[in-house]
């Protein structure tokens, strides 16, 4: 059981060993919403019988299973690879310590000879053994989901050898974001998790919604599951970032810290005749890579506030995330902006939510600093449009995307930033935005 107040480290309260019957009971009587659920009657057990009769049948209206063929594909695709590596060479190392040091010498002596041929062969045995325990894990991990709705809760089952079920109250979902890994992206394949105010434990199964389904049917398994989070990925038009923010994109995930890595490294190979000096150029032929990589956040980071007032983010770390979030749901928003920043008027975008695990964050970089602090506004509680003001698709100016407001009196644009930043909210900021907000900060 979890609450909106445990930690991420682990579970507010565990039962361990109770009957499959006691724990069908204790969980529908936790999640009646009667006022008298916590006085119902325990049943009585019948004489001859060891444990209470089981409680009402049912599990809800089935809206997704995963089949067999979608569970392979899901281990095929999955991230978990590194992971399997950890555990190939954890075992390595186990069986070194165990085993004698006489029997790796005569393995040594009686091992053909070194080659380039036999250390590629060796490598792809290695990465093809780890990518299948991938898939053995990810097969045992989430065999049998299935997705239910059971009124106002959603009910999850999972798992082969150690089977799962977990209830989430809808009311409690916070956000939804659609993970599209770099092997399920050009395959049109997602998976989905949720922000619940009562996940605490933030492991790799925690808060996922449905492991993996196209993305084209994600609005609809929303729209069934959890309706107010069912916004059309595919129709909404987001808003990119300025075309200004592309260096920072570029130079700031990695390509300009290989470059001082490889300054300091041939310096310290020079100055300490231990290696070549030409040594300490190896992470030069990463900074293409790197710059590749930002090149890639930099095209998919986009933001949107659809006509339902939900707030979409969509941004790259290993693996493209959008994010749904209803502004109601917001708890904290926050602007930063360093001095780079401030010299290319840029700024990031911090938003939150309750969150139990460790993913209750979304962030939008380097964005127009006049559309960061509009944002804040109009995220807020003071910020919502007036009935019939129609959609807000994002209107281009000059090389920032501002998302034009439904009517004038809807949103006040900012006025232009000082020059001293020791001012954490600019003039003209709605005030019955930042009174009614859990938590505002500006960070200059």
């Amino acid at each position: 059981m979890e609450t909106a107040a445990g930690g991420a480290a682990q579970r507010d309260v565990v039962l361990q060993a109770v009957t499959r019957r006691e724990a069908d009971l204790l969980r529908d009587r936790l999640a009646a919403r009667r006022p008298d659920a916590a006085t119902i009657p325990v049943p009585e057990t019948a004489a001859g019988q060891d444990h209470p009769p089981a409680p009402r049948a049912g599990g809800g209206a089935l809206i997704r299973a995963l089949s067999p063929a979608e569970l392979l594909v899901a281990g095929a695709t999955s991230g978990r690879v590194g992971p399997a590596l950890a555990v190939i060479f954890g075992t390595y190392q186990l069986v070194d310590d165990v085993v004698p040091d006489w029997f790796w010498e005569r393995v040594a002596m009686s091992a053909p000879g070194f080659s380039l041929r036999r250390l590629f062969t060796l490598v792809i045995i290695v990465g093809v053994g780890a990518w299948l325990l991938a898939v053995i894990s990810t097969v045992l991990t989430y065999g049998g989901f299935e997705l239910r709705r059971d009124e106002d809760r959603l009910q999850v089952s999972y798992g082969l050898l150690d089977r799962r079920r977990s209830t989430i109250p809808v009311a409690r979902i916070q956000a939804v974001t659609v993970t599209e890994g770099l092997l399920r992206q050009p395959l049109g394949l997602a998976a989905l998790r949720v922000e619940s105010a009562g996940y605490g434990k933030d492991t790799a199964e925690s808060g996922v919604l449905f492991p993996l389904l196209p993305r084209a049917a994600v609005p609809d398994l929303l729209a069934r599951a959890c309706p107010d989070f069912a916004a059309d990925l595919g129709g909404t038009t987001l808003a990119p970032v300025p075309a200004r923010a592309r260096r920072r994109y570029l130079l700031g995930n990695g390509a300009t810290k290989l470059v001082w890595l490889a300054i300091v490294l041939t310096a310290a190979a020079a100055a300490a005749p231990v290696a070549p000096w030409w040594w300490g150029l190896a992470p030069l032929p990463l900074v293409p890579v790197a710059a590749l990589y930002g090149l890639c956040c930099f095209r998919d980071t986009g933001w949107a506030l659809d006509d339902a007032d939900r707030f979409v983010v969509r941004a790259r770390a290993i693996a493209r995330a959008t994010t749904v979030i209803p502004r109601r749901r917001l708890q904290r928003r926050e602007v930063k902006r360093g001095p780079l920043q401030r010299r290319t008027r840029l700024a990031t975008l911090q938003a939150a939510v309750a969150s139990g695990g460790g993913g209750g964050q979304v962030t939008l970089a380097h964005l127009d600093e006049e559309t960061a602090f509009a944002l804040v506004t109009r995220l807020g509680p003071g910020g919502r449009p007036k009935a019939g003001g129609g959609a807000r698709e994002p209107e281009a100016r000059g090389d920032s995307a501002v998302a034009a407001p439904a009517d004038e009196g809807a949103t006040r644009r900012p006025p232009e930033m000082p020059s001293t930043p020791s001012r954490s909210q600019p003039s003209g900021i709605d005030e019955a935005a930042v009174s009614g907000a859990q938590a505002v900060s500006t960070d200059s």
